[in-house]
């Protein structure tokens, strides 16, 4: 969070981290951000933290140290190359925002092909419609990919680069589902598992990691709970149709 943003605008602190950036040690990425509602304050994501597995805990601390690194960078490079702007730092994050790191083995998982084709599920408890978005190991960047099979690739201080992951067909899907069955784990009785661990590759969670779709297993898993709590039974035996309908009768849109 930074104070005193409008002594800067959006667009030049953008330019000023590609520009300087290699000066401060900082990869080459995005800077993004946005006001926050009804507070002086700016909410600017510009780190990029690359090549380490959260998964293990010594690398998840070079992270936190290698993100808040880079925040101090940040900082360094508007003071030196915008000295008249009077920005400062308000607050941190209380630890690095993590994509993707562990998921559990489940009775289904989700791949990149049923969400660019919006495949079809009998026992889907959510839909989205949101991109895949691919943040590249190997290069700057990010690629995003369309259910219309269209695609862009952007990368810092270039204009998007279009094309197509898919030939044109007559239709196209307009929206993703995630099954049920990706949140049941294979060797664990009456347990569900809801938000960015279910059963996904990683395409495909680039996709529904967003909080729409994790608001939405969330939903279901408790749901499902109560259910299997009144009839008696394991979470991975209890009524899809009554869980469907549950969901729908508490306002979720259930296709």
């Amino acid at each position: 969070m930074l104070s005193n943003f409008d002594s800067i605008k959006p667009a030049n602190i953008g330019s000023l981290i590609g520009d300087h950036g290699a000066e401060f040690n900082m990869p080459r990425g995005f800077a993004w951000g946005a006001q926050v509602p009804e507070t002086p304050l700016y909410m600017l994501a510009a780190t990029r933290v690359i090549g380490l597995d959260p998964s293990v805990a010594d690398e998840l601390t070079r992270s936190e140290i290698e993100g808040r690194r880079q925040v101090r960078a940040i900082m360094d490079i508007l003071r030196k190359h915008a000295p008249q702007s009077s920005v400062t730092l308000a607050g941190l994050p209380a630890r690095i925002g993590l994509r993707e790191s562990r998921h559990v083995h489940c009775r289904y998982q989700l791949t990149g092909d049923d969400v660019l084709y919006g495949k079809r599920f009998d026992d889907a408890i959510a839909n989205g419609s949101y991109r895949v978005d691919v943040h590249h190991q190997d290069k700057p960047g990010i690629t995003l990919q369309y259910l219309d099979g269209t695609q862009t690739y952007g990368g810092p201080g270039l204009p998007g680069v279009k094309s197509r992951w898919r030939e044109k067909t007559e239709t196209d899907p307009t929206f993703y589902q995630i099954p049920y069955r990706s949140m049941l784990p294979e060797k664990f009785p009456n347990l569900l598992i809801a938000g960015r661990m279910i059963d996904a590759d990683p395409l495909a969670n680039g996709a529904i990691r967003v909080m729409v779709n994790l608001n939405q297993t969330g939903e279901a898993a408790g749901v499902a709970s109560v259910l299997a709590m009144r009839s008696t039974s394991d979470v991975r035996t209890i009524d899809i149709p009554q869980l469907r309908q549950t969901l729908r009768d508490g306002g979720s849109i259930i296709l």
